[in-house]
């Protein structure tokens, strides 16, 4: 019975992991290196820099042979130094975002702001579907989870879409005895507006983590 309930704990985490493959990057790949016998060693880093000479060392002294790191969007050189090892393969994670250590921080420039939001769009493609241990928040959550969410306590009257929204609240104004009224214009954001930042890669990007509501309410691509 235990080894029946081990082989299942065992296949429960192979499927997590062919679950979670999109979530690594393979940066440098020396596992050809590998022989059968080869003892490794399996590590996760953020800015180690100063401490891998020593960490790498202590392990070589005690027979590993071939080291797999992820590097989760260290900043400090460490991927380069790693590099440089060639007893080291290297992955990194796809949600790395470099935000301000500090409230004092200076404010992030647009550049910065469209990498932030490029890399939160490549989360979203696998929070949107399960495939991450954070629960989908309602300032993410997709359209189509928020009306089935909705769905279940009561049916919405009526649900409009991009490529008819003026003309859809005109009519939800009549419909409950108002007169239309065109809405203000926006006020001008304090950081980068999103028409600074906006290109094809983030549209793509926002397409692939909102394919359901791009295909259900009609968006299209922005235009400025």
């Amino acid at each position: 019975m235990q080894r029946y309930k081990l082989r299942l704990r065992r296949r429960r985490y192979l499927l997590r992991a062919w679950r979670k493959r999109h979530q690594l990057c393979l940066s440098t790949d020396r596992t050809h290196k590998i022989e059968p016998d080869t003892i490794l060693c399996f590590s996760t880093v953020r800015n180690e820099q100063h401490r891998l000479p020593f960490f790498l060392a202590h392990h070589r002294q005690l027979g590993v042979g071939h080291f797999l790191f992820v590097d989760n969007g260290s900043d400090d050189g460490t991927s380069d130094y790693l590099r440089s090892q060639d007893d080291v393969s290297i992955w990194t994670t796809v949600h790395n975002l470099p935000l301000p250590e500090h409230p004092d921080d200076p404010p992030l420039s647009a550049r910065q702001i469209r990498q932030c939001f490029g890399e939160f769009l490549k989360f979203l493609k696998f929070n949107l579907a399960g495939q991450t241990a954070l629960r989908v928040d309602g300032a993410w959550a997709s359209q189509t989870q928020i009306i089935q969410g909705f769905c279940k306590f009561a049916p919405p009257h009526m649900i409009a879409r991009a490529d008819s929204l003026e003309e859809d609240l005109k009519l939800l104004t009549q419909q409950v005895g108002l007169s239309w009224q065109n809405p203000p214009p926006a006020s001008r954001p304090q950081s980068p507006a999103l028409s600074e930042i906006y290109d094809t890669e983030l549209e793509a990007l926002a397409r692939e983590a909102y394919a359901a509501d791009y295909s259900n309410f009609g968006f299209k691509p922005l235009e400025f």
